[in-house]
């Protein structure tokens, strides 16, 4: 019988809607996949007969299109020769492609713009899951990232806009309060804080680098201490607490990493931290920028000092080489050091050795008319020294100010502020038994 090696026709029509190749391939005995499969066609360039084609590449097991080859391929042996003189792979057009497996593009023309690079597409991308870029992401247009979380980790950020705006969004999603903070690590929440709830009861004995842990606490609520940092107070170590489950005396806590070291009931003790985020807050509830620590932020859209869920922020010291203050200043605790010694009077009072000598001025402001009796001057005990300070009506009521049994003021036996805002600077001098006005 002889083979057919060649056919020559100008129109060649198959019946079969699938026909075979190399169909007297090995099927018995050990692996035969040593030849490629393929076709091939030829055009003249000119200068050479050009073979191109798609084969099966029988040493990677990968079909490609091929083109420029001028080696004739081993149609025998079934051998396209892709070390031959010009063998190029092929360019290819389709309308959709569909991967089931990997896409590996092995071009590495880099990107200089969107119509550059190993990649290029004239629409856009829709990736489902993570994308990896190990050079630099070039933006042409805006970045929109709609997850729950986005984070950078560059140890460097360079920002081109004078202003950082956030809080940026539609009307009905934007937050109340506003800002920017940091997370505090927790060894420096634990030396430079002090516990917000301090020396805890272990409930149920713990189990060393177990997650779940059960204090007696008293706060209403699960989720209470949230975002908290909590202290190993005996082997000074911390975790952050993930949940909290209120049972009733007692909480039952989910760390993001257990303490090493196991916990007896009853002897080991544990402290909570509240302070885990610090920054700058616009405060809706205060109208006013705000410097707080607070424990979390994620699930929040309003940072309320007065909430009762554990979230509630604190506010935390600020310091500063020189301060302009276009306005007034309000000081709700003391101002240390304190430049002008002051203290309060709201009733009826005896001045001491001790009082005129701390404070530089006294401000009287009673809801009522009052007396303020100056200090004994024979216990004062003058040598070579004299007292000084300053009283001022706050009130709209008059302040009397008596001499203390001989003693007089001016060489009365009183003097009286009767206006507010009246100021009188009393003075006395060694060895005298006059106060005098000045």
């Amino acid at each position: 019988m002889s083979v057919l090696q060649n056919l020559s026709t100008e129109y060649l029509t198959i019946r079969n809607p699938i026909f075979a190749q190399y169909e007297n391939a090995v099927i018995t005995g050990p692996p035969d996949d040593t030849h490629d499969i393929g076709y091939y066609g030829t055009y003249w360039n000119g200068t050479n007969t050009i073979y191109t084609g798609l084969y099966r590449d029988a040493s990677e097991g990968v079909y490609k299109f091929y083109d420029e080859l001028q080696v004739q391929p081993d149609v025998y042996n079934g051998l396209i020769n892709t070390a031959g003189l010009g063998f190029t792979v092929a360019s290819l057009e389709i309308m959709n492609l569909t991967a089931q497996g990997h896409i590996n593009c092995l071009a590495t023309t880099n990107s200089t713009s969107p119509t550059i690079g190993s990649i290029t597409t004239a629409g856009g991308i829709g990736i489902a899951l993570d994308a990896w870029i190990s050079g630099l992401l070039n933006i042409g247009g805006n970045l929109i990232a709609n997850g729950s979380l986005t984070a950078i980790n560059s140890s460097t950020i360079y920002f081109t806009d004078n202003f950082i705006p956030n809080n940026i969004a539609a009307y009905a999603s934007m937050k109340n309060d506003g800002g920017w903070f940091s997370a505090r690590k927790p060894v420096n929440v634990g030396i430079n804080d002090t516990p917000k709830v301090p020396n805890v009861a272990l409930t149920v004995n713990y189990t060393a680098n177990a997650l779940t842990i059960t204090i007696n606490a008293t706060a209403i609520g699960s989720g209470y201490y949230v975002g908290w940092y909590l202290r190993d107070d005996t082997n000074t170590q911390y975790a952050k607490i993930n949940a909290d489950t209120d049972n009733g005396s007692n909480h039952t806590l989910i760390l993001d990493q257990g303490f090493t070291i196991a916990g007896i009931a009853g002897t080991n003790t544990y402290s909570l931290f509240n302070r885990r985020f610090s920054g700058w807050i616009w405060d809706e509830s205060l109208i006013k920028l705000s410097a707080y620590g607070f424990p979390r932020e994620d699930t929040l859209s309003t940072l309320d000092p007065a909430a009762i869920d554990g979230s509630a922020p604190e506010y935390i010291d600020v310091s500063v080489n020189n301060l302009t203050v276009n306005g007034s200043v309000s000081v709700m605790g003391t101002i240390n050091p304190n430049p002008i010694p002051t203290m309060t009077l709201t009733t009826a009072h005896i001045l001491t050795l001790t009082e005129i000598t701390n404070y530089s001025v006294i401000y009287a402001n009673p809801s009522a008319p009052i007396t303020i009796t100056l200090p004994l001057l024979s216990s004062l005990i003058l040598i070579n020294h004299a007292y000084r300070f300053t009283i001022i009506n706050v009130s709209t009521f008059k302040i009397t100010l008596a001499g203390n049994g001989s003693d007089t003021i001016e060489t009365k036996a009183f003097f009286e502020l009767k206006k507010q805002w009246d100021k009188q600077t009393i003075v006395t001098t060694p060895f005298a038994n006059t106060w005098f006005i000045q």
